[in-house]
């Protein structure tokens, strides 16, 4: 099965194709600005090099968030358009799901994406699970001093390396900033293992937060 994914939930714009267990190819560019004019144009440029139509495509995987809000809905939309155009089904993935699958060797792995103010959207996965919240890091971390090992990855593990390092020592292993950002083929792969599709009309996203103005409006 032809799977293509698509992620614009953080920085890194990200697509990529695989057949079965293999990863066809993969694009990803790190400019959140330009996710909506360039992720189409990323969908034809891997289709291109790798020789395939959009009628190939059997299935597509997409980050439903948490992340930009902005960036998650360029995503979705994208998919959706895509899934109606070719009739093929829509594969939800959580983003952190997808960022703590680079790290599947770690028994507990840390997923954190940079929700400002001190705060992360992240969860936990493997031998413990925590499901997908926004909370102080300083929290986070005092969660984390249970337990003897864990693999931080995402832009909130790099911006908040020093605290993490700080609290839990040894215990904390932070994945390396250049292997550390979001990748397509994670959702690919999620997607193969057998969950349900959903319709294009189904598809939907993960808001942990209000939106800014949504919090504006709430202060007045």
């Amino acid at each position: 099965m032809i799977i293509l994914g698509i992620d614009t939930s953080t920085s890194v714009a990200s697509v990529a194709l695989i057949s079965g267990d293999e990863i066809l190819g993969e694009i990803s560019l790190a400019n959140q600005k330009t996710h909506a004019e360039k992720v189409m144009v990323m969908v034809d440029q891997l289709l291109t090099l790798l020789k395939l139509k959009a009628k190939d495509i059997e299935g597509i995987a997409v980050g439903i968030g948490p992340g930009s809000f902005t960036g998650v809905r360029i995503g979705v939309t994208t998919a959706k358009g895509l899934s109606h155009s070719i009739g093929c089904p829509i594969y939800e993935i959580s983003s952190l799901e997808a960022l703590s699958h680079k790290m599947a060797s770690h028994k507990i792995v840390c997923p954190m994406m940079d929700a400002r103010r001190d705060t992360v959207f992240t969860a936990l996965y493997g031998q413990v699970t925590m499901a997908p919240d926004q909370i102080h890091i300083d929290d986070l971390l005092e969660k984390c001093k249970a337990y003897d090992e864990i693999g931080f990855i995402g832009d909130g593990a790099y911006k908040h390396a020093g605290k993490i390092k700080e609290v839990l020592g040894d215990k904390a292993y932070i994945q390396a900033k250049d292997q550390g950002h979001m990748s397509a083929s994670s959702l690919c792969i999620l997607a193969s293992k057998g969950q349900a599709g959903k319709s294009y009309d189904e598809a939907g996203v993960i808001y942990l937060r209000k939106t800014e103005a949504e919090r504006n409006l709430y202060e007045k």
